[in-house]
């Protein structure tokens, strides 16, 4: 069974002059202040608002820009791995 990946609410997602931002809506949550993500985590960050599985993200990513899929992979559990630290992910199995 895949897990499946999701941004929990509270936050908004914006680009604004070529960058990408990242602001919690109420103050409380688990961001303090806006983050500034890379096209890399943009692309990861659109795509887990409507959830979705590591492979899914993968055939997302590898798409979009030239990178192996191995460093795809890990690229992407890396950022899963923050987001969870931060509180921002939520997890479902399929």
């Amino acid at each position: 069974m895949d897990k499946i990946y999701s941004i929990k609410s509270g936050y908004v997602f914006r680009e604004i002059a070529g960058e990408f931002l990242v602001v919690p809506v109420t103050p409380d949550d688990g961001v303090k202040g806006m983050m500034i993500l890379n096209p890399v985590s943009a692309l990861l960050w659109q795509m887990l608002q409507s959830g979705k599985t590591v492979e899914e993200l993968l055939k997302g990513v590898t798409s979009e820009f030239d990178v192996a899929d191995d460093e795809a992979r890990a690229d992407i559990l890396d950022f899963l791995a923050q987001l969870d630290n931060l509180g921002l992910l939520k997890t479902d199995k399929n």
